[in-house]
């Protein structure tokens, strides 16, 4: 008996390995298949909170709970495209049509930095020598519009069967909940499954309160920058607080990327009203750290900054602008992993 259990164990070792390494072998097959698989798992652990409050809360059954929560989440995310992405759409038509007229202005503006005039000729013929190459990458661009067509459109249809599969996905791991965990579960030795069962769960409360945390903070990001660059007069303040609010999701560079659409905007009226958007971030930034993170998140996931910096650059060379956003739970679920394997292997 003892030597079918270790000839056991031996198989559920090598079986993850061979995996990882099939996954290695066969990357560019499988990371969208496993990006979606991703998504699903984090979409369900964001929402498990509320679907645990209403079948405790409420004493409603699961699969009913699960069908409200997801239907919120549908109402939200139709509310979004009916409400707010006309308004996105029409920040970026007329920041596309009024985009010459405010780089000629700029242009004259550069033109009159300094009193020397071959300096002004100078900074005057880099610019608009910069501006034609912007504007002769527009014209080749919209003379292929036809191509870009037909090549966003496939995009399109990608992205909705994307999210629609990952929804579902999200949907069978919140149902099954309990038989995937029990599945997981016999993968390993009897003796381990308490040890197991712990990580598993403090893996859940982890993955959960950071990314519900940063979901609430970018919201409210979001919505305190749009409203102050609307006070500050600057214009498409709500494309800009968008971005804004999406770029506080990267830790560290995430609101630097976000301010600079904002001031290079600023810029084109006055430089005061730059200094006033550059204001507006800095105490936004300031507000999330020393107020909403500490309060809704309740404390970080124990990664040394330089660290964190590192695992942004690795997961931005593996999956883009996913990999930025995924990169840093990633590393803290893996990190959870080791340091438990590695105190259960020196007990």
């Amino acid at each position: 008996y003892e030597e079918h259990v270790l000839k056991r164990n031996r198989l559920l070792f090598l079986i993850p390995i061979l995996l990882l390494v099939l996954i290695i072998l066969f990357w560019d097959k499988v990371q969208n298949i496993l990006l979606e698989l991703l998504l699903g798992s984090l979409i369900a652990y964001m929402l498990e909170p509320a679907v645990y409050f209403l079948t405790r809360k409420n004493k409603i059954s699961r699969n009913m709970a699960i069908f409200i929560v997801f239907c919120i989440l549908m109402l939200i995310i139709i509310g979004v495209f009916v409400f707010i992405l006309p308004i996105l759409y029409k920040n970026i038509s007329d920041l596309v049509q009024n985009l010459p007229a405010a780089m000629d202005k700029m242009i004259d503006k550069m033109t009159n930095l300094t009193s020397n005039d071959q300096i002004n000729d100078k900074i005057s013929q880099v610019a608009r020598a910069a501006y034609g190459k912007i504007t002769d990458n527009v014209s080749r661009v919209m003379g292929n519009i036809s191509e870009y067509i037909v090549v966003v459109a496939s995009s399109i249809i990608e992205i909705i069967i994307g999210i629609l599969t990952t929804f579902v996905l999200a949907v069978y791991i919140m149902k099954d909940k309990k038989q995937i965990f029990d599945s997981l579960l016999g993968w390993f030795p009897f003796s381990w499954k308490d040890t197991v069962k712990g990580t598993m769960d403090e893996l859940g409360r982890i993955l959960s309160k950071f990314l519900q945390g940063q979901f609430i903070i970018a919201l409210i990001i979001g919505v305190a920058e749009t409203i102050g660059l609307m006070l500050i007069g600057v214009p498409y303040a709500v494309l800009l607080g968008v971005i804004g609010g999406l770029s506080n999701l990267i830790p560290y560079f995430g609101p630097v990327i976000g301010a600079v659409p904002a001031v290079i905007s600023a810029m084109f009226i006055s430089p005061m009203k730059a200094l006033w958007v550059i204001l507006l971030f800095v105490g936004a930034q300031q507000f999330d750290n020393n107020f909403l993170s500490p309060r809704i998140i309740q404390g970080s996931l124990g990664i040394h900054p330089i660290t964190t910096i590192v695992v942004i650059f690795i997961g931005g060379e593996f999956l883009a602008l996913w990999g930025i956003l995924l990169a840093v739970p990633i590393y803290a679920v893996g990190k959870c992993i080791a340091v438990k394997i590695f105190t259960a292997c020196s007990s």
